[in-house]
């Protein structure tokens, strides 16, 4: 995670009240127990937007995703279970929206405040091990956020195979023979491209990335695969 711009009134897209935000809290007000999701299109629409922002970048992962993310709703609006959020009157609301990887957006689901809010991060409080690539938390992390983000590492999985495997990804995109692209580097995966500057600066020898591919393990069934009978209607009932 890196410092991302937080949206706010100052960079809201010229068109969001009349597309979006006055739209949308008629449809709240003329539908309260639907949810809002039902005119996803109108904050959609909005993407590049948001987009921009994020510098094409997931919130949370800091790797980029171009166009392939979603706007994610920093506190969720949606129904659950048939109720309507206590948050719905935010769904068509600028400064609510984050872009994210849609699996992200999956895993965060509606822990809102207890997911560290990527516009809050700041410089320095993450980095990239190499030649792991993993993604750990630093001591600049004040005491009182510390569990939140590692709370956030865990939930989201930024620090599992994948996160990693994107990370070693654009490592090897700009690996060039040894001698790094980091202009590329510092636009796609930011933090890599600073694990790599720290690396030179202390004269230490890249990790070859065709050698450091991170680990993908695959553990053994447990039981063997069996297809399952189906009951017919004449058997016995099994014994409870």
């Amino acid at each position: 995670m890196i410092p991302v711009t937080k949206p706010t009134p100052d960079n809201e897209p010229e068109l969001f009240l009349k597309n979006c935000r006055e739209p949308g809290a008629a449809w709240l007000v003329a539908h309260p127990d639907k949810d809002p999701h039902e005119q996803s299109d109108w904050w959609s629409n909005f993407k590049p937007d948001v987009a921009r922002l994020f510098g094409y970048r997931c919130g949370w992962q800091a790797t980029s995703i171009d166009l392939d993310g979603i706007v994610e709703h920093w506190l969720a609006c949606g129904n659950r279970r048939g109720v309507a959020s206590p948050n719905r009157h935010l769904a068509f609301e600028w400064t609510n929206y984050r872009y994210c990887a849609g699996k992200v957006n999956s895993r965060k689901g509606t822990l809102d405040d207890q997911i560290l809010d990527p516009c809050d991060v700041q410089e320095g409080w993450f980095e990239v091990l190499l030649p792991s690539f993993r993604l750990v938390t630093t001591k600049k992390i004040p005491e009182q956020l510390r569990d939140k983000a590692n709370f956030t590492l865990e939930q989201l999985q930024l620090d599992l195979f994948e996160s990693r495997w994107t990370r070693w990804r654009w490592y090897l995109r700009y690996w060039n023979n040894g001698t790094p692209d980091l202009d590329g580097l510092r636009q796609d995966a930011p933090l890599v491209a600073i694990a790599v500057e720290k690396a030179l600066a202390a004269q230490n020898v890249l990790p070859n990335p065709e050698d450091h591919s991170p680990d993908h393990e695959i553990r053994a069934r447990k039981y063997p695969f069996r297809t399952r009978r189906k009951r017919l209607h004449n058997d016995p009932e099994p014994n409870l």
